[in-house]
């Protein structure tokens, strides 16, 4: 062979070690990226997985001090009707028992 060919097939190996080395160089990012593409899918199930959990933490957090608020307002209204229970006097004299047996027999 020539010098030429000699070089020829020379530059020729050089070029497919090159290539080689690129094509693994290629594998070994696609790797490194479908790894990173991976965690971040799990990263990802996790937070939603969190915030799940969280979302249903904080709706019967505000269901328990919405019921808790209710019974404090119920409470007071209780207690405001027997107060004022306790104040109305009923006047039993005999015109207004005249006019409730009026009332009663009017609705018949």
């Amino acid at each position: 062979m020539s010098d030429s060919q000699q070089d020829y097939i020379s530059i020729l190996k050089r070029i497919k070690e090159k290539e080689d080395q690129v094509q693994v160089e290629i594998e070994k990012h696609r790797v490194s990226i479908e790894q990173d593409i991976k965690n971040l899918q799990d990263e990802l199930e996790n937070l939603i997985s969190e915030t799940k959990i969280e979302g249903k933490k904080m709706v019967e957090e505000s269901v328990k001090h919405a019921k808790q608020e209710a019974s404090k307002e119920a409470d007071q209204i209780l207690a405001d009707a027997e107060k004022k229970s306790k104040s109305i006097s009923f006047n039993s004299g005999k015109e207004n028992i005249v006019n409730i047996i009026e009332i009663l027999l009017s609705k018949m």
